[in-house]
């Protein structure tokens, strides 16, 4: 009875463990308000902290109409701010979406950017 027990509070433990992780990793995620892609040297690229242990991965840049302008699956990349013909995209508000797999689960977390020329 005895190790019944111990056995279930390290699953459970586990299983509490793994909801913190995800929940941690949501809240730290972090993405610029702004960038400005004008080649001075500083900010030109949009690129974001992603501290979560994902399967998959996938970055998306959309426009006010909701269609993706640019997407990455490495969430090491760097944005320049240029669609794919390498044409500069206009200054303006542009939504971003983050789509992971952790766990067998998919999440996704959204937020806005303002591109700055």
């Amino acid at each position: 009875m005895r190790i019944l027990v111990t056995t279930l509070l390290i699953l459970l433990s586990s299983i509490v463990f793994a909801q913190t992780d995800v929940s941690d990793c949501m809240d730290n995620i972090k993405v610029p308000k702004s960038f400005t892609p004008n080649g001075d040297g500083a900010n030109d690229v949009l690129k974001i902290e992603f501290p979560c242990p994902a399967k998959k991965f996938e970055f998306q840049v959309l426009n006010r109409w909701g269609q993706v302008i640019y997407s990455s699956k490495n969430p090491a990349f760097e944005w320049d701010g240029k669609d794919a013909n390498n044409n500069n995209l206009e200054l303006g508000v542009y939504h971003w979406r983050i789509i992971f797999k952790y766990q067998k689960t998919s999440y996704t977390k959204e937020g806005q950017f303002t591109l700055i020329r």
